[in-house]
């Protein structure tokens, strides 16, 4: 097993219902979600 796949194993084990917070329908809409949830951050 590599070193990402024991990360993602470790990080599944510890955060079960972990999903994602950007809500998209295509990948336009992730770029701009993407590009919104940064400008938030700076």
């Amino acid at each position: 097993m590599s070193r990402i796949e024991e990360l993602i194993d470790i990080l599944s084990k510890e955060f079960p219902e972990a999903g994602a917070a950007l809500k998209y329908k295509d990948p336009l809409q992730l770029l701009v979600a993407t590009i919104q949830s940064f400008s938030r951050i700076f």
